[in-house]
């Protein structure tokens, strides 16, 4: 997508598949993120969790993957990636930069 701007500047917007934000919620069960943790998710935002790739820790190469941006989710749910005011994702693609 091209933004066309005054002075023949046209500055390009591209979506990256990466997020970067704070978690505001989480579920009785996560471990990993606490609230208020400044978390990333990469372009793969969840999985199967059943296939072999999934039970062996290759998640990535699961043959359903959710991708952050223009997919749907197992909700039903279609993706945005970084154009999403709030997303929800399980807790295992994020990373957290908490120091402890």
């Amino acid at each position: 997508m091209f933004l066309p701007i005054s002075n023949n500047v046209v500055f390009i917007l591209k979506n990256t598949s990466e997020i970067i934000g704070v978690v505001r919620q989480i579920g009785d069960k996560v471990q990993n993120v606490k609230v208020g943790d400044r978390v990333g998710v990469g372009p793969l935002s969840d999985s199967c969790g059943k296939c072999e790739e999934c039970r062996t820790g290759r998640e990535q190469l699961c043959p359903k993957p959710v991708s952050v941006y223009n997919s749907v989710d197992k909700e039903g749910h279609k993706t945005y990636g970084g154009f999403s005011n709030m997303v929800t994702f399980p807790s295992s693609p994020l990373v957290s930069n908490r120091h402890e």
